[in-house]
């Protein structure tokens, strides 16, 4: 009996996800997570890895119309160990992040550690001056937990962010102590006229109060904040950029551009909008823009004239009269 001797083909693998080259897992994860150009706002849901209140900011700045919800499908994160990991920190770190209440606050300080160590971007209002037991956990975890984030973005009221800037040197000394040399940016709104609380006057005297250090402790503008010198250090120092963006009156502009005449130690000066993260949400009143970056002494080092450039009349033309 003549035998048959059958080849048996081997059974054809078929490629997970996991198994594709990381730039193209990347790209697919593009779909499922960015949400560009707003921060993303944690909710206070501890059902899910991450839950999203709906964006319902217009987005022109006018229409009555929400916009449409964040882009940030979670149910990825449950396949397997390694998809999950993989997949959490693409997430986290491709997106911006924003923590705008008590309830934004909990949800934060509950992320698990892979989560926190991929953010990169991650925005605060007012509730970073506020001093409770959640607020310092949550400057406890930006510190220590959130080891990659690059860019810290504080939008607080006028009042606290016009308080803060005279404490900001502080932090670049602290940082350049500490051998880090971050970003500074100002990223301010001069709103329209019919949209200010005070008057011009009182506009313009408080900014140059708080501009000044010269408002008291008992200040009712104080209630229920911390004051800006003590918040500025727990400002983590091994991020790369911090901005701090604020609405704020043409009165309180002009007592800042003031200020920086007549005060030499603030290192502010003009730039271009091209190298802040964002343009802000679009906001009805909002009027002009005025973007500015600390200045570090190595910069103007370089910009002042060396010694060999310096003639010895004095008047640098030359003419030796």
């Amino acid at each position: 009996m003549e035998s048959t001797s059958t080849t048996q083909t081997p059974a054809r693998t078929v490629p997970g996800l996991y198994d594709l080259p990381v730039e193209v897992r990347h790209q697919i994860y593009k779909h499922l997570f960015c949400h560009k150009p707003s921060p993303i706002e944690f909710a206070a849901n501890s059902n899910a890895e991450l839950e999203l209140w709906p964006d319902v900011w217009p987005t022109d700045g006018y229409s009555s119309s929400p916009a449409p919800p964040p882009t940030f499908y979670t149910d990825i994160f449950r396949v397997n160990k390694a998809l999950s990991r993989d997949a959490l920190q693409f997430a986290y770190s491709a997106n911006s992040f924003l923590i705008a209440n008590s309830m934004g606050m909990e949800r934060f300080c509950r992320l698990g550690d892979i989560a926190l160590a991929s953010m990169k971007s991650i925005c605060m209002y007012s509730i970073a001056f506020e001093w409770t037991e959640r607020a310092r956990q949550v400057w406890w975890v930006l510190n220590q937990r959130c080891t990659n984030l690059e860019v810290l973005k504080i939008e607080p009221s006028s009042f606290l962010a016009f308080a803060t800037i005279p404490y900001l040197k502080d932090f670049i000394n602290t940082c350049a102590e500490q051998g880090s040399q971050p970003d500074v940016l100002l990223d301010l709104y001069v709103l329209d006229r019919h949209f200010a609380f005070e008057t011009p006057a009182n506009d313009y005297r408080q900014a140059m109060r708080v501009l000044g250090k010269q408002l008291g402790q008992g200040a009712k503008s104080w209630k229920g904040f911390v004051r800006p010198q003590r918040v500025i250090t727990h400002v983590p120092k091994h991020v790369k950029q911090v901005y701090l963006a604020a609405d704020v009156s043409a009165q309180a502009m002009l007592a800042f551009e003031e200020m920086l005449e007549d005060e030499p130690v603030f290192r502010f000066v003009r730039t271009s909008p091209d190298r802040f993260p964002s343009g802000g949400m679009p906001r009805i009143g909002r009027n002009t823009r005025w973007c500015y970056r600390w200045k570090s002494i190595e910069e103007e080092d370089k910009e002042s004239p060396q010694c060999g450039d310096v003639r010895e009349d004095g008047d640098g033309d030359g003419d030796g009269d």
